[in-house]
């Protein structure tokens, strides 16, 4: 679904936002949004409350703003631990 490759800036060099719309359960949701949270590459912005999804009650959407962090001098991630 997501990858490292996608490119965070427009042409003026301006940050950009991924925004997602994830459905399914609300266990299968969070265990999403944990690992997206746990990678040091993206750094989750924004997350919705769970909305109802048409048809099957089990189902719920969210919408997600991602961000790809940007590397500091070649080295780790933006916001990352030094060590």
């Amino acid at each position: 679904m997501f990858s490292p490759f996608f490119d965070t800036k427009n042409r003026k060099g301006m940050r950009c936002v991924l925004k997602v719309r994830l459905q399914g359960t609300k266990k299968e949701l969070r265990w999403f949004l944990k690992g997206m949270e746990r990678d040091t590459r993206y750094e989750v912005e924004n997350i919705s409350t769970f909305k109802p999804c048409d048809g099957d009650a089990r189902f719920r959407r969210l919408y997600v703003n991602v961000r790809r962090k940007e590397k500091q001098n070649g080295k780790g991630m933006a916001g990352g631990v030094k060590t």
